[in-house]
């Protein structure tokens, strides 16, 4: 289902992405390209929150993003990642990417609940799970980690994660 590309594999899981919303009574649009916010672009080529601009299939909501993404792919396959906030600390945001306070730059970025807040965790997960395998016609089935995957985990975190190197030496 993903073998036409980058642009089409973002359309589909961005399509299943906007069921979810859609069931749960969210309206979006999605972006057909790249929108850089001009008001964050100054002073800095890139910031650190990908919150802070659309790209190509992303979702927002009147103008503020409510869902990021990334896609890296390889010849044998794809790793597709990304954040649905249930809500954002502006506050924090601020903090943590060094971005401006100003009004234009807070409101770029939304979570769930500041349009539904109400809204459940579990409600949303049901809605996305649901949409997903509508979407790609398959059915998902909870399970645990096997053994050696658990020990795979544990030693790249204590080995590179955890490591000095890898968290600042980059």
């Amino acid at each position: 289902p993903f073998s036409r590309g980058l642009f089409e594999s973002y359309k589909k899981i961005s399509r299943a992405i906007g069921f979810a919303l859609e069931k749960i009574g969210i309206s979006f649009s999605y972006a057909l390209r790249k929108d850089r916010n001009p008001a964050l672009d100054a002073g800095s080529p890139k910031n650190a929150s990908c919150f802070q601009s659309l790209s190509f299939g992303e979702i927002s909501v009147g103008g503020r993003k409510i869902v990021g993404s990334a896609q890296r792919r390889w010849p044998e396959g794809l790793l597709q990642q990304g954040s649905i906030p249930f809500s954002i600390n502006h506050d924090e945001t601020v903090r943590i990417f060094g971005i401006s306070s100003d009004a234009t730059a807070v409101q770029t970025a939304a979570g769930l609940k500041d349009f539904l807040p109400d809204l459940a965790s579990h409600q949303f997960k049901r809605s996305l799970i649901e949409s997903f395998e509508e979407t790609f016609c398959v059915h998902f089935a909870v399970s645990s980690p096997a053994r050696h995957e658990i020990v795979h985990a544990e030693e790249s975190m204590t080995r590179k994660y955890m490591s000095c190197e890898w968290n600042f030496g980059r």
